[in-house]
């Protein structure tokens, strides 16, 4: 008897048969085990769609395609700002990379790594790279530079959302500082009828506790006509003690447009797992999971605070509504809905 076997080129290794020889007549049988090892080769290229991995400044869409007889491949990132501008997916044997406008005004660069887990000698990599886009038309933009005074009691430095000393109130800053066009809803606490807005060093702290907040910017004159917009803003909760981590923040739009797309939605400062951001009937809904720490150079970093939306539609009487709170109104409540908001920048998409 002769045994042939094909080359074993399997990634799961050696592979075992056993082979049964009987004789009807007499009833005897014996068996052959065998193994054979495996002649396993990797193989595990890439190639792309375009000869270059760049993007243009203005964003693009290219595909990488994977070559290889590895099953548990993966791709991901060195660098964590990445996912500020670029999405990536893999669909099969391929990679899907996404780039969005480039704004920052300098050429950027992504590392994506390719590996695998049970092939760890498996492992390549492409750099991506970006040019500078078009330079953005701003529409609307407030970094409150012009919010508080510093001193003493309220310096520059992060200080805790939950206290008063030195604040002013939405009507007291109105009359300090001037509104700059922002608006804000009245609500009712005991004989008090008032936005419950308060200045800090050029940045809001919102609401109190038994009263949300909002913040309305003035109409978006400088749009023409209908136009696709992108709404950044920055955000940070504050935990005053267990029970009180309500930390919804919703945003509505009035005067023409509609919110269509979330871009971006912050992360946890100590785990870095992304927050939560969605479309709904009313507009956008987000949780503010990023907690306000004293002191901590997170509270406006870009990668935490950092929250951004589309309105398809915009014209030149549309508002944005940036509401505290889950229902989408300023309102008496009970409980925390304070939050420290900074850097609004409405741009053309």
């Amino acid at each position: 008897m002769k045994l042939t076997a094909a080359l074993n080129n399997l990634a799961e290794g050696t592979r075992t048969a056993s082979v049964s020889i009987t004789s009807l007549l007499a009833g005897a049988r014996f068996s052959v085990d065998l193994r054979q090892m495996s002649n396993y080769l990797v193989n595990f290229s890439l190639s792309t769609t375009e000869p270059v991995v760049e993007f243009d400044g203005d964003g693009d869409e290219l595909t990488i395609t994977v070559t290889t007889n590895v099953s548990d491949w993966q791709v991901d990132w060195q660098v964590e700002s990445i996912q500020n501008w670029l999405i990536v997916e893999r669909t099969g044997t391929s990679v899907v990379v996404s780039a969005e406008k480039n704004h920052s005004g300098s050429e950027r660069t992504a590392l994506l790594l390719f590996t695998s887990e049970n092939f760890p000698a498996i492992n390549t990599s492409i750099e991506i790279t970006q040019d500078i886009g078009t330079p953005a038309v701003v529409i609307f933009e407030d970094d409150f530079s012009w919010l508080g005074i510093e001193t003493a009691t309220l310096p520059a430095s992060p200080v805790n959302l939950g206290s008063t000393s030195g604040e002013r109130a939405f009507n007291s800053w109105a009359a300090d500082f001037g509104a700059h066009g922002w608006t804000s809803t009245p609500t009712v606490n005991g004989s008090n009828n008032a936005p419950w807005h308060y200045s800090r060093y050029q940045y809001v702290k919102y609401g109190r506790g038994g009263n949300s907040a909002d913040l309305i910017t003035p109409k978006l004159a400088n749009i023409v006509g209908v136009q696709d917009i992108i709404v950044s803003f920055k955000l940070n909760a504050y935990v005053g003690s267990a029970g009180n981590e309500i930390t919804d923040f919703t945003i509505k739009v009035t005067g023409g447009g509609t919110i269509t797309e979330i871009l971006k939605v912050g992360k946890h400062t100590v785990t870095g797992v992304p927050c939560y951001g969605v479309v709904t009937q009313q507009g956008a809904h987000f949780i503010a999971c990023n907690d306000w720490e004293d002191g901590s150079a997170l509270n406006w970093d870009p990668d935490y605070s950092e929250r951004s939306f589309v309105v398809t539609g915009a014209t030149s009487e549309t508002q944005i509504h940036f509401i505290g709170d889950g229902t989408y109104q300023a309102r008496q409540i009970a409980g925390n809905r304070r939050f420290g908001f900074d850097d609004v920048l409405i741009i053309l998409k």
